[in-house]
């Protein structure tokens, strides 16, 4: 068999090895394929891929902007929280009171 980097990064320390070591992973997908040449047999060959994710550790700490105060209706505002980094996400949480976050 042999294993081909298809997508991201990394270094495939033995590529003729079904049970390899991988270095220097990037931050993000990365997508490996193990393929198996079956020689004169049908089919040629067969194949199946591996995603690994790695995320940044130094990604931004969640920050949901400062506290607001609204007054008079229509009670609707903005919420503002830090961008995280990819592939990481955010998602809004209604922890208290009342209301519907429209896009979480």
């Amino acid at each position: 068999g042999q294993w081909t980097l298809v997508a991201g990064s990394g270094t495939i320390v033995n590529a003729a090895s079904p049970s390899t070591s991988v270095t220097g992973l990037g931050i993000g997908v990365n997508t490996f394929r193990w393929t198996i040449n079956n020689g004169p047999c049908t089919p040629a060959s067969t194949q199946d891929d591996v995603t690994i994710v790695v995320f940044d550790p130094n990604s931004p700490v969640a920050n949901a902007g400062p506290d607001q105060q609204l007054c008079s209706p229509p009670f609707t505002t903005t919420l503002q929280g830090s961008t995280p980094t990819f592939p990481a996400t955010g998602t809004w949480t209604l922890v208290s009171g009342s209301g519907t976050i429209t896009n979480p």
